[in-house]
């Protein structure tokens, strides 16, 4: 199965989480090389960052993660990784990713927004036990994505605000 790597995101020190685009299923998953998360070596190896192409093989291990993560989890055999193409891909027709129109119904109107600051809804998250995909595309119209940096006793952020219409302000993460 080839993946659009879409996103790399160190969990903790040299641990990191991968996802991207099933160009064959259509969906987007988490590969899990042995069922674990990737290392820093792993994606070396392999060259995976936001934009290429590898193709994976899903193993019939069993997945211990919980919902909503586990809908896109899948554990594959980390021997059998192949790199594909450095990207990027033609995103348009039809493989393109399916979009929602905003965050809320992109999570089925399941996404639970705690806090509010400076007039954005932050912390928003899907709760654990939920049987609703825990990643998924917005279409995001020109000029309603600001990205911002922050400083937080010494530890800085980036995040994004998304104004949609639908929906009002938005803060979608923070990094």
């Amino acid at each position: 199965m080839k993946i659009l790597i879409t996103d790399v995101t160190e969990m903790h020190q040299g641990n990191f989480c991968v996802a991207g685009w099933s160009l064959t299923n259509q969906a987007m998953v988490r590969p899990l090389p042995n069922g674990s998360n990737w290392t820093a070596p792993l994606l070396t190896a392999y060259k995976v960052m936001p934009a290429v192409t590898i193709e994976i093989h899903a193993t019939n291990a069993t997945i211990s993660g919980t919902y909503p993560h586990k809908t896109e989890d899948m554990p594959i055999d980390a021997s059998k990784i192949t790199f594909v193409s450095p990207g990027p891909i033609n995103w348009w027709g039809t493989t393109a990713p399916v979009t929602a129109s905003t965050i809320s119904d992109a999570f089925g109107g399941k996404l639970i927004s705690p806090n509010q600051w400076e007039g954005a809804y932050t912390g928003n998250y899907v709760a654990e036990g939920t049987h609703i995909r825990s990643l998924a595309a917005v279409k995001v119209l020109t000029g309603r994505l600001e990205f911002y940096e922050r400083d937080y006793k010494g530890t800085k952020s980036l995040g994004a605000y998304l104004n949609n219409r639908w929906s009002g302000l938005l803060c979608v993460r923070h990094l």
